[in-house]
């Protein structure tokens, strides 16, 4: 459910937004909403025959739903651990990237350095 509400909004700034960005957001964003409909599907079934079907069926249900649900937390899992990766990853190459801009390269060190002999 959490996801509803960021698929409008990234519609909304579409046309501020970098059309590659765009791009893996919204498959982002739908590969996590299919993880995660799964289970809900199970959800809305039982919830339609509760009432209405006999326990065996509503047993086995319920076990495909939880099944589901375990698929669904492990798929969501990897893809925060790839996220979490990936952010790290963009940490150190923005780091390296500032820290190469502070110092001299060692081409303008050694210019430097024959410029004052």
């Amino acid at each position: 459910m959490a996801l509803r509400p960021l698929r409008p909004l990234l519609w909304a700034y579409r046309p501020m937004l970098k059309e590659d960005f765009d791009t893996q957001q919204r498959a982002i964003l739908k590969f996590l909403a299919s993880a995660a409909g799964h289970t809900r599907d199970w959800d809305s079934l039982i919830g339609l025959i509760k009432d209405e079907s006999d326990a065996d069926l509503l047993d086995s249900f319920r076990r495909n739903r939880d099944e589901t649900a375990e698929r669904s937390r492990e798929t969501l899992a990897q893809a925060k651990q790839a996220e979490e990766d990936a952010a790290r990853r963009a940490e150190r190459s923005q780091s390296r990237t500032e820290n190469a801009r502070r110092s001299p390269s060692s081409r303008e060190s050694a210019w430097a350095q024959r410029k004052s002999s």
